[in-house]
């Protein structure tokens, strides 16, 4: 009877300590994101009072710069390949003309092609 009664006080006590610990745990934890709480909102303040962007508005700053950036690139790219195209196509027309007779520039735009001319005028242009 005796043994009874202390294993069920000390399951009693067990308990207690058990409950008294969770509760602990619990109010650290809300005293903890209270405090979590207070801090994001002082540098949330911070930050707007002395003008300090967000890393994420930062970063989507950065990937929109880098778009741009790839962007004038390939352009710039594809103006490259549009003039070795309109050089080669001059280079192949200059070598026609050595084979004309050599006269006047009116009389070489006469025995020319209307293509090879236009290329020529929209190189220069």
């Amino acid at each position: 009877v005796v043994q009874k009664e202390y294993e069920k006080l000390h399951e009693t006590t067990k308990s207690e300590k058990i409950e008294f610990v969770k509760q602990t745990l619990e109010d650290l934890l809300d005293s903890s994101l209270m405090k979590e709480r207070r801090i994001v909102g002082d540098m949330t303040a911070y930050k707007k009072i002395h003008g300090i962007p967000y890393p994420e508005d930062e970063k989507n700053v950065l990937a929109d710069k880098k778009q741009q950036y790839a962007k004038e690139i390939t352009q710039a790219r594809i103006e490259q390949i549009r003039i070795n195209s309109l050089l080669r196509q001059i280079l192949a027309i200059k070598n026609r003309i050595g084979t004309y007779s050599s006269g006047t520039v009116n009389e070489v735009k006469n025995e020319l092609p209307e293509d090879d001319f236009s290329v020529i005028e929209e190189f220069f242009e």
